[in-house]
């Protein structure tokens, strides 16, 4: 049964870098046992959450605990509390897996007659066993990904935090990553808290908590989140080059670029998209017409909230 305390509570959450208002009065309650993801262009403050409740910096107003201990006056027992996996992979490349595991085992307080056992544990739980004697400097990106889950589980957190976990992997090593952090929650209930850019990673999360500007823009389930998709179609655009790439950005700010080269622009129906290709359809090499999906939904509440 989940706990009754929230794994973590942010109460009118406020922090400035500068004249940047990085965070803006955001309250955010996550359930003890849930998936959450953080969603939100660059600078919306999803990695400045993540600080925040890791402990690595205060808010300037406003309160944030985790599983009921503040963390700003009690954040030492918070740390106990947390697995953390940083965007910038930070394994200590001259280490094996096995020692790598040891140091943080030995870092987080898992007593030394428990050591050897939990890291056996933890290295067959994350399908690393066969890699345990490895030196970290030659694995793979994937590879190294694996071993920062494994990190963050050896002291038995109760809430895994991933800051845009899968940046810079190819797809097989994303599938990979996922995989694992599905076996290890089926393993064992635990509050999962993700960054990502990528929503057809999350599309399985319990919330979808988007933020912009600092501030929450939408709070929803992935299906309500598809439902304010409905109707609407996703334009992908393939530029013909990149003078015709940036002379498109310009006419069409609300589009999109995507990881295959074309750009998406979510527009409400079929006769909008043929009034985007009329006018600018000199500027394509190709395009295509798709109902909108998760992705378009999203791209969505910005478009809307520009207005």
């Amino acid at each position: 049964m989940a706990s009754s305390c929230p794994a973590i509570s942010l109460e009118n959450i406020h922090k400035s870098f500068g004249g940047v208002h990085a965070l803006d009065g955001l309250t955010l309650d996550i359930a003890a046992g849930s998936f959450v993801a953080l969603l939100g262009p660059n600078g919306a403050g999803k990695s400045t959450v993540v600080d925040i409740v890791s402990t690595l910096t205060r808010p300037d107003r406003g309160r944030a605990r985790v599983a009921g201990l503040d963390v700003v006056a009690q954040a030492k027992a918070v740390r106990r509390k947390l697995g953390v996996v940083f965007q910038t992979p930070t394994i200590d490349s001259r280490l094996s897996v096995a020692d790598n595991l040891a140091f943080h085992a030995a870092l987080h307080g898992v007593a030394r007659g428990a050591r050897a056992a939990r890291i056996a544990q933890v290295l067959e739980q994350s399908d690393l066993a066969p890699l345990r004697d490895r030196i970290a400097a030659g694995l793979s990106g994937g590879q190294k990904r694996r071993v920062e889950i494994a990190r963050a589980m050896i002291h038995a957190p109760e809430v895994l935090i991933f800051d845009e976990p899968t940046t810079g992997l190819d797809a097989a090593a994303r599938a990979a990553f996922w995989q694992a952090l599905s076996r290890l929650r089926a393993m064992r209930a635990i509050t999962l808290v993700v960054t990502t850019h990528y929503l057809q990673e999350v599309a399985g999360a319990d919330r979808l908590c988007i933020l912009n500007k600092g501030r929450m823009l939408r709070d929803c389930t992935p299906a309500a989140l598809a439902r304010f998709g409905q109707g609407g179609v996703q334009l992908l655009m393939q530029p013909a080059g990149p003078r015709q790439r940036a002379a498109l950005l310009v006419a069409c700010p609300a589009a999109r670029a995507r990881e295959d080269g074309r750009m998406s622009l979510r527009l409400r129906d079929r006769a909008a998209a043929e009034a985007v290709l009329a006018r600018h359809g000199a500027l394509l090499d190709g395009y295509a017409l798709e109902a909108a999906d998760l992705e378009t939904a999203y791209l969505g509440l910005f478009t809307e909230d520009a207005r």
